[in-house]
């Protein structure tokens, strides 16, 4: 009803709060997916072989997962990734980093089957493909809470890739996405508490993987290899992520960085 429009934006809210409140279970999950899959007008001749769901935004780091899907890209791998650009001001959305690294963001699906054919590599946004799924993703500004519609955002896989991958933030979310894969008949999927819910293995801490084999449920962790108290801080890295940003700026930025927090220091008085 929601998707046809047939239902008003006080029913829509009061369900959305409700199931806020309740928390939906895998097999609620899998039915709005399923639902959402029915109102989406995707071909069925583009062949991918990974859907990659970026909604989330990275706050802490760059969204160093772009390298990876380019090095997968690089061997063969055609990957469909998907997302929204959020509504945070604080994140790095890879909308924007696809852009200002010049790959390709399509605007219609025409653009992405041409997208993958030539990179292996292509980012849809959800307006462009899944408008009554990102109108519902908007109402996370009015309500003050993120809903369902966020997880099914992330899981539509409407191109029916035979292998998904899903960063959420809230653990317990993990293991609801994992088994509404199985209930969707998903063939390989992983889940993961990824670095600011993005698909992103976050290296100083345990990661538990929720994974679907040849359709057959597994789970493992991979430890930690950095304890946190070393954990990189520069957020910037723009050398090594943005090729545009000559080197001789980003060591200025550096040094003014640290003539700041110098100049906040409070001043040594000598006994």
């Amino acid at each position: 009803m929601i998707l046809r429009g047939e239902a008003e934006p006080m029913q829509i809210g009061a369900f959305l709060m409700l199931l806020r409140v309740k928390e939906e279970n895998a097999e609620e999950l899998a039915g709005f997916i399923a639902a959402a899959r029915t109102h989406i007008a995707a071909p069925r001749d583009i062949a991918v072989d990974l859907d990659w769901s970026s909604c989330a935004g990275k706050r802490k780091h760059l969204p160093w997962f772009i390298l990876s899907a380019l090095l997968l890209a690089e061997n063969g791998i055609r990957i469909f990734m998907h997302g929204t650009d959020g509504h945070k001001t604080n994140r790095i959305y890879t909308e924007h980093c696809f852009h200002a690294l010049g790959l390709p963001v399509a605007k219609n699906w025409q653009d992405v089957s041409s997208a993958i054919d030539a990179n292996n590599l292509c980012f849809f946004p959800l307006r462009a493909w899944g408008e009554p799924l990102q109108q519902l993703a908007d109402l996370r500004d009015v309500l003050g809470l993120r809903s369902t519609v966020h997880t099914v955002t992330r899981m539509t896989n409407p191109l029916n890739a035979l292998c998904s991958v899903q960063g959420i933030f809230h653990p317990p979310y993990a293991e609801n996405c994992a088994q509404a894969n199985y209930l969707l008949e998903q063939t390989n999927a992983l889940t993961i508490k990824g670095d600011s819910g993005e698909f992103e293995y976050r290296p100083e801490a345990d990661c538990k993987l929720f994974l679907l084999n040849d359709g057959q449920r597994d789970a493992r962790t991979v430890a930690a290899f950095l304890r946190r108290q070393t954990r990189a801080r520069n957020h910037h890295g723009c050398c090594a992520f943005a090729p545009h940003l000559a080197r001789h700026r980003y060591r200025r930025l550096r040094r003014s960085r640290c003539n700041w927090h110098r100049s906040t220091r409070p001043a040594r008085h000598e006994p």
